[in-house]
């Protein structure tokens, strides 16, 4: 008996595993299949963002803003920026992150595939040198607001495990009411934003 319920407590943990990693993984592919349309995202996208202080401080100050540049889609290749500033006192300190490397699209999705970053302080010397770094996200172009969204919220390369993701019932499904209901949310979230506006 105990070796039978071993099995199956085995069997189970099996499939919440395999379950738990399709739900994880498909926000980093492109859905299967085939699809007609195709978008041609060509051009500058940059979030809307807010100057950060604490109670409206005028001593600490921080201001940051991030893009996506996408060339044609015969190129496939893809820039993203992001760049922090940050004013404490009468100090100011620098940080840039640029990531390079290949979109494809399907549809409406997009999947951002970044093979190569570059990180710079204003403390440090100037560097162009870019590192190997492998990162894929999937974003997803809303037509009727002509805005970019990942799946998840991402700023800087650096990513919390919330956003429209949390809204899909079944992946790629962009006929799911809640999924909609999602994207209209993080389309015009403030605080945190998520959305990439074309410029």
């Amino acid at each position: 008996m105990k070796s039978t319920k071993t099995y199956t407590t085995t069997a189970i943990l099996a499939v919440i595993l395999l379950f738990t990693n399709c739900k994880k993984d498909w926000i980093r592919e492109l859905p299967p299949g085939d699809y007609k349309e195709q978008i041609d995202v060509t051009g500058k996208w940059v979030k809307k963002t807010m100057p950060i202080s604490p109670m409206n401080s005028n001593w600490y100050k921080n201001e940051w803003k991030e893009e996506i540049v996408f060339e044609h889609p015969k190129s496939g290749k893809f820039t993203k920026f992001y760049e922090s500033i940050d004013k404490i006192g009468g100090k100011k300190t620098i940080m840039q992150i640029t990531g390079k490397g290949i979109y494809q699209t399907k549809g409406n999705w997009i999947l951002l595939h970044t093979n190569e970053l570059k990180k710079w302080e204003s403390d440090q010397k100037p560097d162009d040198t870019f590192k190997k770094f492998e990162h894929k996200l999937l974003y997803y172009y809303d037509k009727k607001n002509d805005v970019i969204l990942p799946m998840i919220y991402d700023v800087a390369y650096q990513e919390k495990n919330f956003g429209v993701r949390d809204g899909v019932n079944t992946p790629y499904d962009e006929t799911d009411k809640n999924f909609l209901k999602h994207l209209r949310i993080y389309t015009y979230k403030d605080y945190q934003p998520h959305a990439y506006f074309k410029q």
